[in-house]
């Protein structure tokens, strides 16, 4: 495995919140070498970013992160079964910084809230 894949798992396996069990999922037939610096540089950020809001607002006991690749797409799938998320113009800073990191990246974000809340980011490589 390389080395972002493991920048990866340490982040999510050294989350302090140990009140919220976070597992993950990371599609093995990445080739994170090949992916593009800026693409990995602002996933990272914003997993780093949709984690902290699930530890500061969600009230979760579980979150599950997915990354897979399928053709030329990125997935980063982020789910939680805390408080639904509720998208309105005014989110708060986080948000609009994941948006904005994706508008660097050519990528896109849904957010789907029942019974918790999945956060699904695509990019397109």
């Amino acid at each position: 495995k390389d080395s972002f894949y493991n920048i990866i798992s340490d982040l999510i396996e050294k989350q302090p919140n140990k009140e919220i069990r976070f597992s993950y999922d990371i599609d093995d037939s990445i080739n994170w070498m090949e992916t593009p610096p800026r693409v990995r540089f602002h996933l990272y950020r914003i997993l780093q970013e949709l984690i902290q809001n699930i530890r500061k607002h969600s009230s979760a006991k579980t979150a599950i992160i997915k990354l897979l690749q399928d053709n030329s797409l990125i997935k980063l799938i982020v789910t939680d079964n805390g408080k639904v998320f509720k998208n309105t113009s005014k989110n708060g800073i986080g948000i609009n910084n994941i948006k904005s990191r994706l508008k660097e990246i050519n990528g896109y974000l849904v957010i789907k809230s029942v019974n918790g809340t999945k956060f699904i980011i695509t990019v397109k490589l």
